[in-house]
């Protein structure tokens, strides 16, 4: 399986992947707008999004498709330039190199997420997540969960 190319975000002037798709949820509500086809195998949704988080609001800043075979007009998802992601309700999923982490030694240097809630388009809480790991039965390997 090919690794999947993932949004951005930027936060505090400082760019991100992001593990969420927000951009699902708008897509499932406008099914005006022509579903992606022909996919590519390292972006199997068809398209990509840049996001921002400016004075605790989610914007939706910029789009675009990946998908060979459907074109899509930008402006069918942007109405303007940036846009408040008011139909977005989930949580945003970022991975993060902690100063924890590095100092351990460790392999994994995203051992934990952000993770920012967001009602409507607007952030009312966020919390670092640490990823567990287990030893393995099969191997001397760690798993994540």
């Amino acid at each position: 399986m090919a690794i999947q190319q993932k949004d951005r975000i930027y936060l505090d002037g400082e760019l991100f992947e992001l593990f969420s798709t927000p951009l699902d949820a708008f897509f499932e509500a406008h099914q005006e707008i022509p579903s992606f086809r022909g996919k590519m195998p390292e972006c199997r949704r068809g398209y990509m999004a840049s996001w921002r988080i400016r004075n605790n609001v989610l914007y939706l800043t910029g789009f675009q498709q990946v998908s060979p075979t459907v074109v899509i007009n930008p402006r069918d998802v942007l109405s303007r330039p940036k846009m408040v992601a008011d139909w977005y309700n989930g949580t945003l999923r970022i991975p993060i190199d902690t100063a924890d982490s590095n100092a351990k030694g460790s392999n994994d240097p995203q051992e934990a997420e952000l993770h920012i809630y967001v009602k409507r388009g607007v952030v009312y809480t966020h919390e670092i997540v640490q990823k567990k790991h287990v030893p393995s039965n099969n191997s001397k390997k760690n798993n994540v969960l």
